[in-house]
This record gives structure tokens, C-alpha cells and sequence, in this order.
């Protein structure tokens, strides 16, 4: 079964908000698996100026090859922002992008400990339902010896869990170690 999500960002002009001077604001319309979102990108130009075929402004004097570096930046920015959502969440919104790349809060990273708590606390929600004691209470147990992991080795209380994406053997093994190291001292 494949998983994989449409993405297309298509740049346009807004013809219905015109300004005085007869230029109009250009969008970005973020397209995933079917749901759009549409976002000013913060520019303006005149219909007659705008490539609705290469979604850029026509010329190659100095104004159009700014105007054009513009969108490629925001274009660059709104593919790196959509890699970095996919690390993080199973199902990435064209709400969330448009969120992630205008900066809004809703796109904040989950922390590592903090995802773990969720986890537990499901867990034990589901004792003798889904799963048993046994289980909540190992889960638990793990999550406080990684977080000893974490203030002794790191000296830091929790991680961003897209920094978990590059994790490398050699700290897997300094866990390991330090969970062995724990389990002597009991």
C-alpha cells in the first residue's frame, strides 16, 4: 500500500484584488493529496507583467530577475519547510505548510520525552484492555532512563525528535551502555 502525498505549489496573481495602481498581489497555492491552501506571497505586479505559463514575471531586465529570485526563494522555502514536516508528522495539512512558512506557531517541533509521555500515558489508559501493567510500567521505566540518558551525557532534559532522524550508531551504543550501566547498579 503506498502512502506517498501529491504535492504541487502553483504561483499566480489575484486579478480580484487589485490595487489603485493596477497591480495585483501574487499567491502561492500549496496542493497536498487534494486539499489547497492559498497565501500572499507579499508582491505585487501588473497583469500584463505576470508569465501565467511559467508562473514568473516576464523580461530579463533587473526588476523581473529579482521578482523571479524572490519566488524561487519562497518556492525553496516552502519545499524545504514540507521535508521538515514529513520528518516530523505522519500527515502533513496544506494548513500546516502554509503555517510553517509564514512562521506561525502551529508547526512547532514535538520534543522527544514529550512524545514518550504521550505514549505512556496511552498505555496506561489501555491497562487491561490493549496491553497490561507489565507493559505501561516498562515503557515508563525506559522513558525515565533515557531521560537520565539525556541530563548525564547531554545535559539537557529532552531532544527535538527530527534531531533523532540522523541518530548514529555510536550513540545508540552509549545508551545501550548506559541502560546496562543502570540495570548493575539495581
Amino acid at each position: 500500500m503506498s502512502s506517498r502525498a501529491t504535492f504541487s505549489l502553483v504561483f499566480y496573481i489575484n486579478r480580484t484584488k487589485q490595487k489603485k495602481n493596477g497591480e495585483c498581489p501574487v499567491m502561492l497555492r500549496i496542493n497536498i493529496n487534494g486539499a489547497k491552501v492559498a497565501l500572499q506571497i507579499k508582491r505585487f505586479i501588473n497583469p500584463k507583467d505576470w508569465d501565467s505559463v511559467r508562473y514568473c514575471m516576464k523580461g530579463r531586465n533587473a526588476e523581473a530577475r529579482v521578482f523571479n529570485e524572490y519566488i524561487d526563494a519562497v518556492k525553496l522555502r516552502t519545499h524545504q519547510k514540507y521535508n521538515e514536516l514529513i520528518a516530523l508528522h505522519d500527515h502533513v495539512s496544506p494548513h500546516l505548510l502554509r503555517d510553517a512558512v509564514l512562521c506561525i506557531n502551529t508547526a512547532k517541533a514535538r520534543m522527544l520525552i514529550e512524545i514518550w509521555e504521550d505514549h505512556v500515558e496511552t498505555l496506561r489508559k489501555l491497562i487491561g484492555k490493549e496491553n497490561s501493567r507489565t507493559t505501561y510500567l516498562k515503557y515508563d521505566l525506559a522513558k525515565r532512563h533515557m531521560v537520565a540518558f539525556l541530563k548525564r551525557n547531554y545535559k539537557a532534559g529532552d531532544w527535538f525528535a527530527p534531531l533523532l532522524i540522523g541518530l548514529s550508531y555510536r550513540v545508540v551504543n552509549i545508551i545501550n551502555f548506559f541502560n546496562l550501566d543502570l540495570l548493575c547498579k539495581m
